[in-house]
Formats: structure tokens, C-alpha cells, sequence
């Protein structure tokens, strides 16, 4: 995974290792709560959201790992990062993943 460079991102890598559940959300994501929220940089914020990339949606406190494109808008969410490769395979039938982050 390749970290953005903000705050957010930041913020969220001093926070690792994680383990986390992931939960499917509709066909386009998976999400889950985290324990203690991250700096939200809104200056960072985006309403278009990209297959591939993990961003945090401070409303809800949530991590969000993204498998297909999306605008959000009115929402917006901070860019945290990517992950490198395709990860469409290892998510494609599941509903709920649990992860291990680390880098």
C-alpha cells in the first residue's frame, strides 16, 4: 500500500498495525468503524472515489477500501492511499473480509 502525504494518512499509518473487519457495503465497497478517529484533513477531502484506494469518510468514522469508481458528491472523504495490484479478485464474493494491515 502507498500512503498519500497528509494528515490523514499520517495520522492512520502511526495507528498500525491494524486488524480490522470489513464489511461489504452495496457493490462498490467495503467499510469498518474505526476504534479512534483519524485527523480529517479536509483540505484533502474528494467526492471522487477510485477502484483500488482506501480513504476515511470522518462522518462515520470509517475506513473505506474501494473496488470500483464512485462520486460520492454531496459527501467527500480523505484519500489515505493505494493498493498496489489488482485486489477486485480477493473481495469479489465475500461480504465480510478480516484484514491485517500493516506496511
Amino acid at each position: 500500500m502507498e500512503l498519500e502525504d497528509n494528515p490523514t494518512a499520517l495520522d492512520f499509518y502511526h495507528k498500525l498495525p491494524l486488524q480490522i473487519r470489513l464489511v461489504r457495503s452495496l457493490s462498490n465497497e467495503f467499510t469498518c468503524t474505526l476504534q479512534e478517529p483519524l485527523v480529517d484533513d479536509n483540505e484533502g477531502a474528494t467526492s471522487r472515489i477510485r477502484s483500488g484506494s482506501v480513504y476515511y469518510f470522518s462522518l462515520w468514522n470509517a475506513f473505506v477500501l474501494v473496488l470500483k469508481n464512485v462520486n460520492l458528491s454531496p459527501y467527500s472523504v480523505v484519500h489515505i492511499g493505494d493498493i498496489k495490484g489488482d485486489i477486485i479478485p480477493l473481495f469479489d464474493k465475500e461480504r465480510i473480509v478480516a484484514v491485517n494491515i500493516t506496511l
